[in-house]
C-alpha cells in the first residue's frame, strides 16, 4: 500500500487554523517540533486523507468535529479505514506507529442531523506516534511497512 504527502500543518495554538508548511521535523517519542501536541502521550501525530477533506469541503451541514479537528498530515492514496493500531507508516525518513484508528464521535454535542450519521470522520482520522526521528515533506511517498 503506498500514497504520498498533499499537505502538512504545525498546530501551534488551540482553536487556530493549522500553519500550512513544506516540510515537518519529526522527534522520535515527541511528534512535530513546534507543535502543540508534541510530546503528549499516543497523540503526537494526526493524520487524515486528502478524499475526507473534499468530502468535508462539499457537506452543506458541518459536524462539530469539522472545525475542531486540526491534521498534521494530509495524505493520499492510503485508505485510512483498512488501517488498524500498531501498523507502522513509513514517509521519507520517519517511521510513525499507529496508536488509535477511529476518532471519538460527540454525537451528542453535534449539529449533523442523525440522518447523516455516523459521519465519515470517524474512520478517517487516525493518530501515531514518531518511532523514527527526521522531516516529512510535501510530495513524500508514504508507504505501509
Amino acid at each position: 500500500m503506498q500514497g504520498k504527502v498533499v499537505g502538512l500543518y504545525c498546530n501551534k495554538t488551540k482553536g487556530q487554523v493549522g500553519e500550512p508548511s513544506q516540510v515537518l521535523k519529526m522527534e522520535a517519542g515527541q511528534g512535530v517540533c513546534g507543535d502543540r501536541h508534541k510530546g503528549k502521550g499516543d497523540r503526537q501525530v494526526s493524520i487524515t486523507s486528502a478524499e475526507i477533506k473534499d468530502w468535508m469541503n462539499k457537506e452543506e451541514e458541518k459536524g462539530l468535529c469539522f472545525n475542531k479537528f486540526k491534521e498534521n498530515i494530509t495524505l493520499e492514496g492510503i485508505p485510512l479505514e483498512a488501517l488498524k493500531i500498531g501498523d507502522v507508516l513509513e514517509i521519507g525518513q520517519v517511521q510513525l506507529g499507529l496508536t488509535e484508528c477511529n476518532k471519538d464521535c460527540h454525537a451528542d454535542s453535534c449539529q449533523l442531523s442523525p440522518s447523516k450519521m455516523p459521519c465519515k470522520l470517524i474512520h478517517s482520522e487516525i493518530f501515531a506516534k514518531v518511532i523514527t526521528s527526521g522531516e516529512i515533506k510535501l510530495g513524500d511517498i508514504v508507504k505501509l511497512i
